[in-house]
């Protein structure tokens, strides 16, 4: 493959200098959510002198299922930066910045292999900053890079670009030189692919996303050898008959998780088309799409094929899409082909039965090169087509990259706090119940009794039952936050609740209970009420709970009534708790309960 220009270098440093510019406010924005719950750990080893990759490793679920590349590199900049937030922030920029690198020269290869009619240098060179600059710059990024665990679906795209990569050079090898065109090939199916699916369950998907190279680029442009498309079409079968044999042996691994889900697998399947397609709407800025924010759990998923209507619209059109491509795989559309099942490929994990929530903006973070490389390809392919255009089109799209960069920086000023971040997604997602709950959080620590008490109403009213444990348990911190008594209707939202399930929502809200009210006067709070309304609804179930995390309920309950008095009670829960801990955890539970039992004794 031929060697890029200057313009390629300077370009695309210009490029790279003005996202580090739009993304450096974020650096100073806080850890949020799964930040917290995740990195947690690594400052319970440091305390405990045992912070190496294999004790995170042994608590988050063993070599596979504990996404090992990814926390290698949350280990390595606690050892570096210690607990600096900024820190973890600039890693996941810099990550941002060398998948853009990797984007550039991807696209660069692909036109060049796939353009029927060839493009000059410049223009290629171009072409492929272009749709670097979009990836980097499109507003809906910036949940994924400055949101510090998603450096998992980040390093999963790094090692999928560079797979894509290393294939492409290989096969462009083999021609003349085929023992470094399968060496590279081997690069990319034994290095880069397990590098990625260790960062990433959704790594898996690269042998995919290679099969679709293969057959809508390569297949017209290097049809010499059948044997990379028969390597790769025989690793696609073993990844999905190793999915269905561990489906048939344990079903539970996908279904078991939908008892705590307000939709069905077949709703979720037939929700994702229509979830597809507001993503392609926000990543172009096209209108229709649903706003941008961190929480989009007010998507209302489809119970039929025609509920709403438009479930079978967004289903055929992207049922459509790998057809439509591999129709035009000889042609000259085939780089908007393959661009289209690229987008489509790429969000086949995520978008399929597991019982993940319905929207995320994360999982568009490698599925997004597709997309932008369709579009950029069509544009092409109208240029070469009318020379006349080609300024027309190419200030267009310098226009619609510092757009994006600008909506982008709007963007990364509300990441720059937590505060910032839930009250946007409660403008824009008034409707959804994580965003109104964060917007409460926000209120009652202000002091405003009475305007979080507004948005925890809307949480019940839009949540169901899976809210309202969580929603009263807020509600009676509000009142200790502001000095105000709860009234008994308070106490009667909890005491309406049949049990308490350990999934974040109610987790969250029982342990920011615990932390306020333990450390603070509460007037008029009658603790010892809601620490028997807490015990009675946790119970002494010995299971682990859906979520795994039924010990944190003991835990916290443990702490309640410790607090009020009820110490035999409060051993027995943390007895619980330390049965179903993992190990990190033990040391802690353990200490204390030693203490209480010694104070009861």
């Amino acid at each position: 493959m031929d060697r890029p220009g200057p313009w390629f270098a300077i370009v695309g440093g210009i490029v790279l200098l003005l996202c580090s510019l739009v993304y450096w406010p974020g650096l100073n924005g806080p850890l949020i959510l799964d930040d917290l719950v995740n990195l947690d750990i690594l400052r319970v080893l440091d305390e405990q002198g045992r912070l190496t990759l294999a004790q995170v490793l042994a608590e988050r679920g063993g070599l596979f299922g504990g996404r090992p590349v990814a926390w290698l590199s949350f280990v390595l900049n606690w050892r570096a930066f210690g607990a600096d937030v900024w820190h973890f922030k600039l890693i996941n920029v810099l990550v941002h910045l060398c998948n853009g690198v990797l984007v550039a020269w991807l696209a660069r290869g692909l036109l060049r292999e796939g353009c029927e009619m060839p493009l000059g240098s410049r223009q290629l060179d171009l072409s492929a900053i272009l749709i670097a600059a979009l990836w980097l710059l499109t507003p809906m990024q910036v949940s994924t890079v400055l949101y510090v665990v998603q450096r998992m679906t980040m390093l999963a795209a790094t090692f999928a670009l560079a797979g894509l990569l290393a294939y492409l050079h290989g096969r462009v090898l083999l021609q003349r030189r085929a023992a470094w065109g399968w060496s590279l090939i081997a690069v990319a199916l034994l290095v880069c692919w397990p590098l990625a699916a260790l960062s990433k369950q959704s790594g898996v998907l690269l042998v995919l996303l290679l099969l679709s190279m293969e057959l809508c680029v390569l297949a017209r442009s290097r049809p010499t050898s059948r044997w990379p498309l028969m390597l790769l079409a025989a690793l696609c079968l073993l990844v999905v008959g190793a999915g269905v044999a561990r489906f048939v042996a344990d079903p539970e691994w996908v279904l078991g998780m939908y008892a705590v889900r307000d939709f069905s697998p077949g709703e979720r399947l037939l929700t994702q088309p229509r979830v597809l397609t507001d993503y392609a709407l926000n990543l172009l800025q096209l209108p229709g799409g649903t706003p941008l924010a961190l929480f989009h759990d007010d998507f209302e998923p489809s119970t039929g094929l025609l509920s709403p209507p438009s479930t079978l619209v967004h289903l055929i059109v992207w049922a459509a899409v790998p057809v439509i491509a591999w129709r035009l795989r000889h042609g000259a559309w085939r780089l908007v082909g393959f661009g289209l099942v690229f987008f489509v490929f790429a969000h086949a994990l995520e978008a399929g039965p597991f019982p993940l929530e319905i929207y995320f903006e994360h999982r568009n973070y490698l599925p997004a090169f597709g997309l932008l490389f369709a579009v950029v390809s069509l544009l092409l392919r109208g240029v070469q087509r009318a020379a006349r255009t080609r300024g027309l089109v190419a200030g267009g799209c310098i226009a619609v990259a510092l757009a994006h960069g600008g909506l982008s920086a709007a963007r990364v000023e509300v990441w720059t706090s937590w505060e910032g971040i839930v009250e946007a997604a409660a403008r824009s997602h008034p409707a959804s119940p994580r965003a109104r709950a964060g917007a409460a959080i926000v209120e009652f620590t202000a002091g405003r009794l009475d305007t979080g008490l507004e948005h925890l109403a809307a949480v019940t009213a839009n949540g169901g039952a899976r809210v309202r444990a969580g929603a009263a348990i807020k509600a009676l911190v509000g009142h200790c936050l502001a000095h105000r008594p709860p009234q008994d209707r308070a106490y009667a939202k909890l005491a309406q609740v049949a049990r308490l399930h350990d999934d974040p929502y109610t987790i969250n809200a029982l342990r920011w209970y615990a932390m306020v009210v333990t450390a603070q006067p509460c007037p008029g709070l009658d603790r010892a009420r809601v620490a028997e309304l807490a015990a009675a609804r946790v119970g002494m179930h010995a299971d682990r709970g859906a979520h795994g995390a039924r010990w944190v309920l003991h835990d916290e309950v443990a702490r309640l009534l410790a607090d009020v008095g009820r110490t035999a009670e409060a051993s027995r829960h943390l007895s619980r708790a330390l049965a179903g801990a993992p190990t990190s955890r033990r040391a802690g539970i353990r200490q204390r309960l030693q203490a209480l039992r010694s104070s009861s004794s």
